[in-house]
């Protein structure tokens, strides 16, 4: 099932619509696993949104949706409400299944999305640090609004050095959400 929250990746489609492809989010619907998989990026951070166990079937494979579309149709909907996407439409339902709202899809992007399953990490070898409350609290103060902090510790002493954003991962019994920053090269 698709959720109000799902939709909210449009907020991470580049703004700049003369890179079309990137104002836009890629959705994919692969259909021997029954998932839907959503990807946006706009040339700095990027996230892809994973939902499982689809209980409908779209009508396409891949497609290439505005991120206005995205944003129109997370503005027709309830926190309880659910979505169904097809090429040409928005469906929202709510939580029993009842159409309650329809929103076309103006124009689909056309246009190849890059390559981005490189720079999403394979695996999360879950290493633990102790870290100083204080700095934790001014690190998420000073990014506020940043899905996540990226942890510096010092080889030497082991001790944390710095805290930045950088990437984060979130996952729910249908759903999973990934999100990487790419930090800029200086």
């Amino acid at each position: 099932m698709i959720r109000k929250k799902d939709l909210a990746i449009f907020n991470i489609a580049s703004k700049d619509t003369t890179r079309p492809v990137l104002w836009a989010v890629k959705v994919n619907y692969i259909e021997e696993e029954k998932k839907l998989v959503f990807v946006a990026t706009d040339g700095y951070q990027l996230t892809e949104t994973v939902v499982r166990d689809l209980d409908y079937t779209p009508n396409f494979t891949e497609i290439l949706i505005p991120n206005t579309d995205f944003e129109a149709a997370a503005k027709l909907a309830k926190a309880s409400d659910h979505f169904e996407i097809y090429k040409e439409k928005f469906v929202v339902k709510d939580k029993d299944g009842v159409i309650r709202n329809e929103l076309s899809i103006e124009r689909l992007i056309d246009g190849t999305y890059p390559d981005y399953k490189g720079l999403i990490p394979a695996e999360n070898k879950g290493t633990s640090l102790n870290i100083d409350i204080a700095l934790l609290k001014n690190a998420l103060k000073a990014h506020e609004g940043t899905l996540s902090i990226q942890v510096e510790v010092d080889p030497m002493t082991g001790g944390v050095v710095n805290l930045r954003p950088l990437s984060i991962r979130n996952s729910r019994e249908d759903a999973e959400t990934l999100s990487v920053v790419m930090p800029l090269k200086s």
